[in-house]
């Protein structure tokens, strides 16, 4: 089952067996997003930090 039939068709209204075929096409598309994107979010995520640390390093400084 497709994404656009499981966006226009209520969970409820499927069967047990399209719903786990559902569920199990969600978890796999994630699960390829989540692989693709987490590399780069944690760059961008330690490249903030490090930012985040020096300024807080910088306000100490300046109030030591």
């Amino acid at each position: 089952m497709n994404s656009t039939a499981t966006a226009s068709t209520p969970l409820r209204r499927l069967s047990d067996e399209q719903l786990a075929t559902v569920l199990a096409d969600l978890e796999r598309r994630f699960d390829a997003l989540d692989d693709a994107c987490w590399p780069a979010v944690n760059m961008v995520r330690d490249e903030l930090l490090t930012e985040i640390l020096a300024a807080r390093l910088e306000i100490a400084r300046r109030r030591a």
